[in-house]
């Protein structure tokens, strides 16, 4: 096809794809800006029609845009599948490719096999975080470059904090060479150099786009000179950058290497502003940065991300903020299964467990990574609420599965039990100790998944 586009004319070369059998792949419907959704819209509404082969198109897309896609699918028959991401299983093999490819190109010595045993340890605490591949690989760079931060990571913020914190400290190193400058100064200029780029990764999100706009780039570019800093290596440094032939030269494009950092550098926009304006309330700030409640869904990953840098400041920041958060959560069409992101995002602040209480629903679904978040608002809930219990990691490896087990065991409900991971590996021990331990309690199990060993079904627990 590059070749044909030289001889042929542009009318030809499009009769000529639609006679064909086509797959085109747009990764990222929620990450396109204007002129790619006209694109978009001219493929489905004009050019599918048309082609006399078979036309697929497929689209990705995260949840907060799905309602957008019945409007490009009217003239289409089209299937709607949810993606689920690397499973548990898959996740070691991953960080084991890609670290082994990091050591073959001399970016990593670290011990592989101990990596993948921090994975699979770490799974229940962090496997909502490790379903993303963007989160695995950061786990994995952190890892070569520093293996002492990879134990203190403990949610999605902190291990985009510490590798930030990691490009940061590279970063001024390098420049300290070539500047001759003392450590803290240049520090002191990276840190304003990055406020910068938050703000204006800030925009771009209510733009909904990932590459900075012109003015962005020259703001930044004003900020590097005032600073005399290197605009190239600076911007390579925490964004893509590729360059585009133009009439005038090679021009510079700044993009961000994934929606979800982008979102980062937002809260992180959002967070320095409520650090400077402490009087000022969230939604304050918000409308000064001209985010309106009606766009509120796609600010979602980055409340999320606002909930833990507040927690990184401590108790009081966090609490002080709490119920504003939680009300803009609300109405940024958070799902029950996000509420328990949220709070153990938070570490399970108990000002935010008490304000996400009452929008859990009829039911309590809880995974591995969720049974600290869950014990911690169980008191919080009508004592009858049902609880599911899905596990799917070795449950060994489940932190405050047994504070979780004793405080369900005091609740009169109805509980369903699934120790998934048992009941595929029967190698791996038994569920009866677990199930034992809620033998004499008040809740009745109705659905029980594992593997049992020498436990009567007399002793199952019941209500009385």
């Amino acid at each position: 096809m590059p070749c044909a586009s030289y001889s042929m004319s542009n009318e030809d070369i499009v009769r000529s794809v639609l006679a064909l059998r086509v797959l085109l792949i747009l990764d990222g419907l929620d990450e396109l800006n204007k002129a790619s959704r006209q694109l978009v819209e001219e493929i489905v509404m004009d050019k599918m029609p048309k082609s006399t082969g078979v036309f697929h198109l497929l689209l990705t897309t995260r949840p907060q845009a799905l309602r957008e896609l019945p409007n490009y699918c009217i003239k289409s028959e089209w299937i709607h599948m949810r993606i689920l991401g690397i499973t548990a299983e898959q996740r070691p093999e991953f960080v084991y490719k890609l670290h082994e490819e990091m050591k073959k190109e001399k970016m990593s010595q670290q011990d592989t096999q101990k990596l993948m045993d921090y994975v699979k340890k770490s799974e229940a605490r962090l496997g909502e975080h490790f379903r993303l591949p963007l989160n695995l690989t950061l786990l994995t760079y952190l890892w070569a470059a520093s293996p002492e931060d990879v134990n203190s990571v403990t949610t999605a913020t902190h291990l985009f904090l510490r590798i930030l914190e990691l490009i940061k400290k590279r970063l001024v190193n390098r420049l300290v060479d070539k500047l001759y400058c003392s450590w803290d100064e240049i520090s002191d200029h990276v840190t304003e150099y990055m406020e910068v780029l938050y703000e204006k990764s800030f925009e771009e999100i209510i733009n909904d786009s990932l590459q900075l706009s012109e003015s962005s780039e020259q703001a930044l570019k004003k900020k590097c000179k005032a600073l005399e800093l290197p605009f190239q290596e600076m911007s390579a440094a925490f964004m893509n950058v590729t360059r585009e032939w133009t009439a005038g030269g090679y021009a510079l494009h700044l993009t961000a290497p994934h929606k979800s950092i982008m979102e980062f550098f937002a809260a992180e926009w959002i967070h320095t502003c409520l650090m400077r304006n402490g009087a000022k309330t969230l939604k304050n700030i918000l409308e000064e940065l001209k985010c309106d409640e009606s766009s509120l869904p796609k600010y979602q990953n980055v409340l999320l991300h606002l909930c833990g840098l507040l927690h990184e400041n401590g108790k009081c920041t966090l609490d002080q903020h709490a119920e504003e958060l939680v009300q803009l959560l609300t109405k940024s069409e958070t799902t029950e299964q996000q509420w328990l992101d949220i709070i153990a995002e938070s570490e399970c602040n108990e000002t935010i467990v008490k304000l996400i209480a009452p929008r859990i629903g009829t039911k309590l679904i809880v995974r591995d990574g969720h049974t600290g978040a869950a014990a911690s608002i169980f008191s919080h809930l009508p004592e009858s609420t049902p609880v599911k219990v899905i596990l799917n990691c070795e449950i060994t490896h489940i932190p405050h599965l047994d504070n979780f087990i004793d405080e369900l065991s005091k609740r009169h409900c109805y509980v369903e039990l699934h120790f998934r991971h048992q009941w595929k590996n029967m190698q791996c021990g038994n569920s009866t100790d677990r199930l034992k331990q809620l033998s004499k309690s008040k809740c009745d199990i109705e659905c029980f998944t594992g593997y049992l060993d020498n436990f009567s079904i007399s002793q199952k627990p019941h209500r009385n």
